[in-house]
């Protein structure tokens, strides 16, 4: 199942090794755990992990040559899909900042921050 530059065993070792079992050892070491630039990282690398798996549950199981005189076709988003995408996360942005703003999300950081002022 695996081919190419594309779809080599690269990804595999990418969504278990690196994106599964360090963040998980990452989340489950307290001293690791307790800093937060560390944690955000194996976050980060945990959801990188599942994008990788989603990846490969749809793309490459389309791609994978089904009948004997098929051939493997490699996908390659184009600039449309990638912009697309990345308008999905702006928005979802832009919502939470809109909505941390504006909505009483933290209502005692008012009275916090006009405290320090005062002081």
């Amino acid at each position: 199942m695996f081919y190419g530059v594309a779809y080599g065993k690269w990804m595999l070792f990418t969504e278990i090794i690196l994106c599964g079992v360090v963040p998980a050892i990452m989340l489950i070491v307290p001293s690791i755990r307790n800093r937060p630039a560390l944690l955000y990282t194996a976050a980060i690398l945990d959801c990188i992990g599942v994008t990788i798996n989603r990846y490969v549950f749809t793309v490459q199981t389309i791609a994978f040559p089904a009948m004997p005189f098929d051939k493997w076709v490699v996908y390659y988003p184009n600039w449309v899909e990638w912009a697309s995408s990345i308008m999905i996360v702006a928005y979802g942005f832009i919502v939470l900042s809109l909505s941390y703003r504006y909505l009483p999300v933290f209502p005692q950081e008012v009275k916090l921050n006009y405290g320090k002022a005062d002081a």
